[in-house]
């Protein structure tokens, strides 16, 4: 059960992930002009995130809709609407069953393929490593800059397995030149490329880009998931171009554009680190010349309101994708939950409440005395009703204290039972029983001990 609850989540994820990005990346290449590259790093892990964190939950927590769909059977009436009529075709050819099962497994592949991917590339990078001397340019550039950025906990090394400039690792981090690029850069390149290189190991882009990676393996079925995957990767490298070439003149910044094309030339063979490190050249090499053209181009200086337009235009459509996930909470559940029962309406015996035998039905005992109970004032609202559907004919005395009512008033005792009857938004309805007592001659009620409870997801009543 609990793996069918999951499933269902990730799908209603699915279609708030949907939702957002049907709402916001339109507007994409409009928010950029407005905010820097590092925010639309944000608004990409947003967009991702809003896959994979179900906000809407909290409103099924509070409306027990939850509760309801794993505690109950959900009822799919296949006369009642069109909706419902295809939901009992499919569900009656038996497949649906299988999906959550399905998924699993394809959960656990990715999830295995994507970590045997990463230990081996991390043994590959070690088998293979090795420094320079102190007085090597590279190494002197390298130790110059950590000391400007005060980074601690990076080496860099020279791999013979890599075949692009790329950052790697968690605990022992690594930024991995190519023994084949070793000699191919001067002086103001070997910067370009470790300062880069940096800037992804400060922001810790790499941590972040595997964690996307792993929760990729719930969304492995879905194309758009790992589209915003990629499209979180070129911001990632926008961002620290961005940040590289942050008051570089014109023909600096074309240098540094160059040499993304120079990087790509040297490449003999497709880098074996994509995916599982954050590199320079970027994970899709046809995106690199609208990644110059970002860098090249003259944007006006962003602010605090063009952030904050940005940010709450991403956070509004999170809000909407989860709004409707939450709304599309009882078809997903009556199409692909294990706990449905498909039935016809004529199927269902309404049951009078003349007919229905209390004692039998909810375990009705008898009160001990009047000290079991405390007094109610019997209310009526919208959402919730009561009704008195059980009462004796035989009546007893009870002195009631003076505070309760009139002075001097002896009541006149007869059993009953409460019957509460509270409705939710979702449609759903719970009909909770009490014990009680009511006075025949003032019609004071008293409620009791709690009998028992219905709880149904289609509201009859």
């Amino acid at each position: 059960m609990m793996i069918d609850r999951i499933f269902i989540t990730v799908l209603l994820l699915s279609i708030s992930g949907f939702v957002f990005c049907t709402v916001f990346f339109p507007l994409e290449k409009y928010a950029y002009r407005l905010t820097t590259a590092k925010t639309m790093v944000f608004v990409n892990t947003v967009a991702l995130f809003s896959f994979v964190i179900p906000f809407y939950f909290i409103v099924s927590l509070f409306d027990r809709s939850e509760d309801y769909f794993g505690g109950y059977r959900t009822l799919v009436f296949e006369d009642v609407s069109n909706y419902e009529g295809v939901v009992g075709a499919i569900r009656e050819m038996g497949i649906v069953e299988h999906f959550s099962s399905i998924w699993l497994l394809g959960a656990i592949f990715f999830f295995i393929k994507f970590v045997c991917k990463y230990i081996f590339l991390l043994h590959k990078v070690r088998a293979n490593k090795f420094y320079m001397k102190d007085d090597d340019t590279w190494a002197k550039i390298f130790n110059r800059l950590k000391d400007e950025k005060n980074v601690q906990g990076v080496k860099l090394v020279f791999c013979y397995a890599i075949f692009t400039p790329c950052s790697v690792g968690i605990r022992d981090r690594y930024i991995v030149i190519p023994a084949s690029m070793m000699n191919a850069f001067n002086e103001e390149e070997m910067e370009f490329i470790l300062e880069h290189e940096l800037y992804h190991v400060i922001h810790r882009d790499l941590p972040r880009k595997l964690l996307i990676m792993l929760l990729s393996c719930l969304n492995w079925f879905n194309p758009q998931f790992r589209a915003l995957r990629i499209n979180l990767s070129d911001w990632l490298e926008a961002a620290t171009d961005e940040a590289v070439t942050e008051g570089f003149a014109f023909k600096k910044k074309l240098r540094y554009s160059q040499l993304i094309a120079k990087v790509m030339e040297l490449e003999r063979a497709g880098s074996a680190a994509a995916g599982f490190s954050v590199n320079f050249r970027g994970e899709r090499a046809k995106k690199n010349i609208r990644r110059s053209m970002k860098i090249m181009q003259e944007k006006k200086k962003t602010g605090v309101f063009g952030k904050t337009v940005v940010v709450s235009v991403a956070l509004l459509s999170l809000a909407f994708g989860n709004v409707v996930a939450k709304a599309a909470d009882t078809p997903i559940n009556q199409m692909f939950s294990k706990n449905v029962e498909v039935v016809k309406s004529s199927e269902i015996e309404k049951i009078d409440k003349s007919d229905f035998v209390l004692e039998d039905a909810v375990g009705y005992t008898e009160p001990a005395d009047m000290s079991r109970f405390v007094e109610f004032n019997v209310c009526n609202s919208d959402n919730i009703t009561y009704e008195i559907i059980y009462k004796t004919d035989s009546e007893t005395i009870f002195n009631g204290e003076p505070s309760q009512v009139e002075p001097r008033h002896v009541h006149k005792i007869v059993e009953i039972i409460l019957k509460e009857h509270e409705k939710y938004k979702d449609g759903s309805c719970k009909t909770t029983f009490y014990d009680g007592a009511e006075c025949t001659s003032c019609g004071t009620t008293w409620k009791g001990e709690l009998i028992g409870e219905t709880t149904l997801v289609k509201c009859p009543h």
